[in-house]
């Protein structure tokens, strides 16, 4: 059954997306999409639970009318570039994620 008019998404964050794919499956729902990206951002020291590719899933989500995201976001690399401006040193910390959302409704019964 789709997204209701007015109802938000569940966001289920996950650390094994396959496995979770498989448990949704099995408890009647099914997969309406899929999408995956890698991207970088400078090491922000606060930390957040819903980051903004989280919320840009959710909204998503509403379009296509999916009732369930699942939502891995894991680091796969940091580095860090040092630069030299007006004779001081300046280093900034990276972080490179991999971001997977997994669109899903539950089958009618």
């Amino acid at each position: 059954m789709p997204l209701a008019e007015g109802e938000k998404p569940k966001l289920i964050f996950s650390e094994d997306i396959e496995a979770d794919k498989e448990k949704y499956l099995k408890l009647g729902f099914v997969i309406i999409g899929e999408s995956e990206f890698e991207n970088t951002n400078e090491v922000r020291f606060l930390k957040r639970k819903i980051d903004s590719h989280a919320n840009r899933a959710i909204g998503y989500a509403m379009k296509v009318k999916a009732t369930h995201i699942l939502y891995l976001r894991k680091k796969i690399s940091e580095y860090s570039e040092t630069t030299v401006k007006d004779g001081k040193y300046e280093t900034q910390f990276f972080e490179r994620f991999q971001n997977i959302s997994v669109y899903m409704v539950r089958r009618r019964v």
